[in-house]
């Protein structure tokens, strides 16, 4: 008793396996061991048989133990028990059929001895045999199918489970599909109707994961698994093309480092062959097998078979991943492309209307400056007693700022209008920063300001992007925490990343920025702050275009410059920039 509750608690804890297969049928025979103890014990007068069944019973109980000590290679017990009563029905048919038959031949035989009148003897014969051969065929048939749908009845379905197949074929398949007929191949084949298809994907820190895309099962709620990739398990699943038997799992020594999790997902599963699929040295799928319908076990012929089959369809599962990809590339380009033609035809319009504004504007900026520079030209010459005259100084050195300021303006606008276009190209930006800074190492020293660059302690991904413009960007965000530091102060740079973005945050010790400017920061100069007669109404640090040149050229690359400040104290400033996607 203590023996079998002792493997009936084992067979409960083990995963579906043949190891598992053994236990079964130790616990078969200690059941059945105990019931011809239990019979013999029987102590009847003038009734040996319930000797004589216990005897039987403790012999078919010891064939049991017997069988299981020399073949490890023993199907699932319930297969076994529904495989024992189809053969077993065909043997009752067979039975019932050469009693029939007898009889027949019994009734023949006393028909031929004891002939009526008229009736020919060789006749009867003949009727007798065609009766016979055609009660004894339709007996097996009948006996044969009612076999199967009673026994196995997944086994009447396999011959249909490849229709409708050839028309997935054509084209262009999708990897779901794909992974159905490598299933039902499998299924025809192998005559299993338990398999799971997953598709394996590149996890955080070399973990794998397993996303389900196809089953034979209906009603099965599969979930994508993730596994470690220290787990032997995985690491045989990526170097050996081999299949790979619960039973193994469960027995060799290798594997006897596998988490307490991951054979609890094991034995949820249930399976009892893992089938590996690669390309080249990459696992790019795996197939789950349940135990065939028929009770065998898998053979080396098997093995060989799914071997072959994962060989042959890994590379179109790849390429039908590759064509997907590509596909939503295309639909994601051909939508951009259209976007991108009505923007261009939007800028060209907005740039022939830039050049006739600056063809128009300028002349009229500088006609009146020329103008006053030459009536007071000849007001000099008429009045000479009054050459030396305060006033008439002070009025020539405000035309000629205002007309340099106008000329600069000019010279800017022609220099935005024709500005090179951006040649994007995968960088780093440790380079780029670490370039910036030493263009302003110079003005840092003179202005006693100690620049401090936080190194990432992991690597950054890349961006795609143009390396000049990005490296004028941050110039101009680093010329101003430098400009507007306090002596002795610190520029602090550190470069980091998220999910989604790489980040370069800009952090300074000067006098910081006034709450209600920070949403006017990326506006360059503005008008509020002017007099009607063009003086500024304060005297407080600007920070003039550079802002602005900053924000559109970051904008062009897809990201964002974000800014918070403490008003007295310090301002930071933080450029976000979408990382590019390798692989």
């Amino acid at each position: 008793l203590g023996a079998f509750f002792f493997f009936f608690y084992a067979a409960r804890q083990l995963a579906h396996s043949l190891y598992r297969n053994q236990v079964q049928y130790w616990l078969l025979m200690l059941g059945v061991f105990a019931l011809g103890a239990a019979l013999a014990s029987i102590q009847q007068p003038n009734q040996p048989g319930w000797q004589q069944a216990g005897i039987l019973l403790t012999a078919v109980s010891t064939s049991v133990g017997t069988l299981t000590l020399i073949n490890t290679q023993l199907p699932a017990l319930p297969l076994a028990t529904r495989q024992f009563m189809g053969r077993l029905s065909n043997v009752v048919v067979v039975f019932l059929l050469s009693l029939l038959g007898l009889w027949l031949a019994a009734q023949l035989s006393r028909a031929m001895l004891e002939p009526q009148p008229g009736v020919s003897p060789l006749l009867l014969l003949l009727l007798g045999t065609v009766l016979f051969t055609a009660v004894l065929t339709i007996a097996i048939r009948l006996a044969n199918r009612m076999a199967r749908r009673v026994f196995l009845p997944k086994i009447t379905r396999y011959e249909n489970l490849l229709a409708g197949q050839r028309n997935i074929v054509g084209g262009l398949p999708e990897p779901e599909q794909i992974a159905r007929i490598f299933l039902h191949l499998v299924q025809a084949n192998l005559l299993t109707n338990e398999a799971w298809f997953f598709m394996t994907e590149a996890g955080v820190g070399g973990r794998l994961g397993l996303r389900p895309i196809a089953t034979l099962e209906e009603n099965v709620g599969l979930t994508t698994a993730v596994l470690p990739p220290d787990s032997p398990f995985v690491q045989h699943l990526r170097q050996e093309k081999r299949p790979l038997a619960q039973y193994d799992v469960a027995a060799m020594s290798q594997f006897d480092t596998m988490s307490r999790e991951e054979r609890q997902l094991l034995t949820q599963w249930g399976r009892s062959l893992y089938v590996p699929l690669h390309l080249g040295d990459s696992l790019v799928a795996l197939a789950l097998l349940g135990d065939k319908q028929t009770g065998d076990v898998y053979t080396a012929k098997d093995f060989d078979y799914l071997a072959a089959l994962a060989e042959q369809t890994s590379p179109l599962l790849v390429q039908a991943q590759n064509v997907r990809t590509m596909q939503r590339l295309n639909d994601h380009v051909q939508s951009q492309n259209q976007s991108l033609i009505y923007e261009k035809q939007r800028l060209q319009a907005f740039v022939m209307l830039y050049q006739q504004f600056v063809a128009l504007v300028s002349p009229a900026l500088r006609q009146p400056f020329d103008k006053i520079g030459l009536e007071t030209q000849r007001l000099q010459e008429k009045m000479h007693q009054l050459t030396d005259s305060p006033s008439l100084v002070a009025l020539n050195e405000e035309v000629d700022l205002l007309r340099t300021a106008v000329d600069k303006l000019i010279v800017a606008s022609a220099r935005l209008q024709n500005q090179a276009p951006f040649h994007f190209a995968t960088i780093q930006l440790d380079h780029i920063i670490k370039r910036a800074i030493r263009q302003l190492d110079s003005m840092a020293e003179a202005r006693r300001v100690n620049i401090e660059y936080v190194t990432p302690p992991m690597p950054i991904p890349n961006v795609y992007g143009d390396e000049q413009q990005l490296q004028q960007a941050l110039h101009y965000l680093i010329h101003n925490a430098i400009k507007f530091n306090r002596i002795n102060g610190t520029v602090q740079i550190e470069l980091g990343a998220d999910d989604e973005e790489v980040t370069i945050e800009i952090q300074d010790e000067g006098v910081g920025i006034p709450e209600e400017r920070l949403d006017k920061l990326w506006q360059g100069l503005d008008s509020s702050e002017l007099f009607p007669n063009g003086n500024y109404r304060s005297r407080r640090p600007r920070l003039g275009l550079g802002l602005t040149l900053a924000y559109t050229i970051i904008t062009a690359h897809g990201g964002h410059i974000s800014a918070r400040s403490s008003y007295g104290s310090s301002s930071t400033f933080t450029i976000h920039l979408p990382f590019l996607f390798e692989g």
